[in-house]
């Protein structure tokens, strides 16, 4: 019999014991039950600005489970096991489940700005970002509620950074190596991007434009970052429900801005990876929050993420 719960709200699963149903001995006394299911099995979810991570679900002498599906709009198969001393076996039950959650629009709608430049505001600070006129990337997004779910939506963003800036002293990097780590703005509390949400049915508008300030020392700035931005649902169903992932874009930007007699060049010819829709969302799992990175530095002083 198939059962419809609430992507990200826990909920109680018996374990029923059948040993006595099956004809073949039991080799030895059961220790205790197991507990397996398809797809991503969940425990729920952690995360803060410095860690995101799916938990993980251990069933040992309990009876009943507490399960949290995390794969919206998936079937999930349950299973019990028993434990005897040296081996693992089978008895049942088995069962599925369907993760109800709002279902997103196909494609979102996705605005990218035309190229990076050099920016300066009055004299008072001068930019390289990833958008000039308009913000580097606007994204809206949409999931309509269709199966009885409602709740909230938000994003989480995470970032892959390699910045290297070239003073006269020599070059200062910036990067996170080849992992994805959280995004956000530098006062956030969560690690929800800009810390909004909106009600499950309406357009949560994203729009992000990465920058790097410009120092007076620096010569020469290369840079290429990543992203990948979810479109994240939680249930209002219960006060224990955790984030789920709906709906990825991922995009990015690049620049190789220079300076010279006549100002600041940037090489237009590298600007933007392409921003492209997943129809499978990324797993949430960051281990760093980028305003904890710093520039690796040859001067006197280290900086900062900047941006």
């Amino acid at each position: 019999m198939p059962y419809y719960v609430d992507a990200g709200v826990p909920f109680e699963w018996t374990l029923r014991e059948l040993a006595e149903q099956d004809p073949r001995p039991m080799p030895a006394p059961m220790t205790n039950w197991l507990f397996s299911m398809t797809g991503v099995p969940c425990g729920g979810f952690a995360g803060s600005p410095q860690s995101g991570r799916w938990l993980p679900l251990t069933v040992e002498q309990t009876n009943p489970v507490a399960v949290t599906l995390s794969r919206p709009h998936a079937w999930e198969m349950l299973k019990g096991y028993l434990r005897y001393s040296g081996w693992n076996h089978f008895y049942g039950p088995e069962e599925s489940f369907y993760a109800l959650a709002p279902t997103p629009v196909t494609t979102p709608v996705i605005t990218a700005a035309p190229r990076p430049g050099v920016v300066d505001y009055s004299g008072q600070s001068m930019l390289l970002q990833a958008g000039v006129d308009v913000p580097a990337i606007t994204i809206a997004f949409e999931a309509h509620c269709q199966d009885g779910s409602s709740g909230d939506l938000a994003v989480i963003s995470l970032i892959k950074s390699t910045r290297q800036v070239h003073v006269d002293q020599g070059v200062v990097q910036l990067t996170t190596g080849n992992e994805f780590v959280l995004d956000n703005t530098r006062d956030a509390q969560t690690y929800l991007y800009g810390d909004s949400t909106v009600a499950a049915g309406q357009t949560f508008l994203f729009n992000d434009n990465p920058k790097v300030k410009i120092e007076p020392e620096d010569r020469r700035i290369v840079v290429d970052e990543q992203f990948r931005t979810t479109l994240v649902f939680k249930s209002d169903k219960s006060l224990h429900a955790c984030w789920v992932p709906l709906q990825t874009v991922e995009w990015g930007w690049k620049a190789d801005a220079r300076l010279t007699n006549t100002g600041w060049v940037v090489d237009i010819g590298k600007n933007h990876h392409d921003p492209a829709y997943s129809p499978e969302p990324r797993a949430l799992q960051w281990n760093g929050y980028i305003y904890d990175y710093k520039y690796a530095a040859l001067l006197s002083r280290a900086r900062p993420f900047d941006g």
